[in-house]
């Protein structure tokens, strides 16, 4: 099956859609609502209340948001050259890691907030050429933010844009400041609406304040919800390890890009502090940056067999947990 989209063209591009369906089919034969916390803050609860009544609806605005990520994703990898051939690989790790427990296949604010951080990476790239617009260094601060305004700990991805800015770009006072005020955007134009309609207090105290605070596992795991905790950990590792080989073969922009999305998984660790009910779902955040890495794999795997048979083993366990453990 990873033939079909070894290569880039429109038509398996369109692939995507079916196999995101056929990967997350148990969120339409059984669809299930986000189950909302105090923490979660008011606009979360504004959007997931309206649509708690329509569980079918929110399956399938997840599947076609997974489908709309993975495609973007493949348009940011193959775009800013970062594999050695055009090929859309890096969206079906992104849609198979996003699928791998039950509970991610929950319409839920990381995925939405995910949404976010795939245009402020675009933005990011594109700062990296020698003819960005200042434009695009507002773009990447504010984009994270309405990320941030989802699932708080995308904020640190704020520190994480800047040390990436430094490192490819004469980073400006002016663009500094520009990027500054892009992260402020987000909460004063929100803030500003809680004012409005009497909510602010809820809402700095119940999201903000409530936030700010080492993380607490609320729930016990299964045997094999640890092991995709593990693997997830396992993979970022040997992302790190395989860091000289993602970057051969390739010129100094993509260089300069691979660079940034290593940047972004880094910051994934400290984010484990900004957000109290910490939950299996936190590791959603790390796909962005280890589909493209897990992609790449792939794609460089001369075995393909063995490419065929792991792409086939993920497909059977998400199958199989889906369909036998109904309690995830």
């Amino acid at each position: 099956m990873l033939e079909f989209f070894r290569k880039n063209l429109f038509f398996n591009s369109i692939l995507l859609l079916p196999y995101v369906a056929i990967v997350r089919i148990y969120s339409i034969i059984r669809p299930r609502s986000y189950e909302l916390h105090a923490e979660d803050g008011y606009l979360n609860h504004l959007v997931f209340s309206a649509l708690n009544d329509f569980l079918l609806t929110q399956s399938i605005i997840g599947i076609l948001i997974v489908f709309f990520q993975a495609t973007f994703i493949n348009y940011i990898v193959n775009k800013n050259r970062i594999a050695l051939l055009p090929n859309l690989l890096p969206g079906v790790a992104f849609v198979l890691l996003v699928s791998a427990l039950p509970s991610f296949q929950i319409l839920n604010p990381i995925l939405i907030s995910i949404l976010f951080l795939l245009v402020a990476l675009n933005s990011l790239f594109l700062c990296a050429s020698k003819f960005a617009s200042s434009g695009q260094i507002f773009n990447i601060s504010f984009f994270i933010g309405l990320a941030s305004m989802f699932y708080f700990p995308c904020w640190m991805f704020l520190i994480a844009g800047y040390i990436s800015l430094v490192t490819i770009r004469s980073f400006k006072a002016k663009e500094r400041f520009q990027y500054l005020i892009g992260g402020v955007v987000p909460y004063f134009l929100f803030s500003t609406y809680f004012q409005w309609y009497d909510v602010i207090d809820t809402y700095l105290s119940s999201y903000l304040s409530e936030n700010v605070t080492v993380a607490n596992f609320t729930k016990g795991f299964s045997n094999y919800q640890i092991a995709v905790v593990v693997g997830f950990v396992l993979l970022a590792v040997f992302s790190f390890f395989k860091y000289n080989d993602y970057r051969k073969k390739k010129n100094v922009a993509a260089q300069k890009k691979i660079d940034i999305l290593y940047w972004f998984l880094l910051f994934t660790l400290p984010m484990l502090f900004f957000w109290k009910n910490l939950e299996l779902n936190h590791f959603l955040i790390l796909v962005p940056s280890l589909s493209i890495f897990f992609g790449m794999f792939l794609l460089n795997l001369k075995n393909k067999f063995l490419a065929e048979s792991l792409h086939l083993v993920a497909m059977i366990l998400i199958w199989f947990t889906q369909f036998q453990f109904t309690g995830f």
